[in-house]
């Protein structure tokens, strides 16, 4: 069982976290929106999608953004094989990638269907 200063050291982890995402993601956005190309590594996130390998996967066709053992894991709509499978400790600033994936899948969630 974890002892309570090991909890209290994850709690606090996990606010800094959260806080330097939230202080980081408008400077981040309005980049975006600028034409700026954060890179994550071995992908990067231009406004319209994810970049990897000469590709933009747009937001639209992407499924979703998970850590498993240790991995993120972006898969697309209808593939197989995940469009992006990198360790996290290969990722620079984790926080800030997974707060603009976020909020892009909120924005492209929130668009009406083509064609109405």
């Amino acid at each position: 069982m974890p002892s309570r200063g090991t909890g209290l050291y994850a709690a606090v982890g996990e606010h800094a976290f959260r806080a330097a995402a939230a202080f980081e993601l408008p400077e981040a956005m309005n980049a975006l929106s600028d034409g700026a190309v954060p890179s994550f590594g071995t992908f990067s996130i231009p406004e319209k999608g994810v970049h990897r390998k000469n590709t933009v996967v747009p937001w639209a066709n992407l499924r979703d953004l998970t850590v498993r053992r240790d991995y993120v894991v972006m898969k697309e709509k209808g593939k197989l094989l995940p469009l992006v499978h990198t360790p996290v400790s290969d990722v620079p600033n984790f926080g800030l990638l997974h707060s603009i994936v976020a909020t892009a899948f909120a924005h492209e969630e929130g668009k009406a269907p083509e064609g109405r």
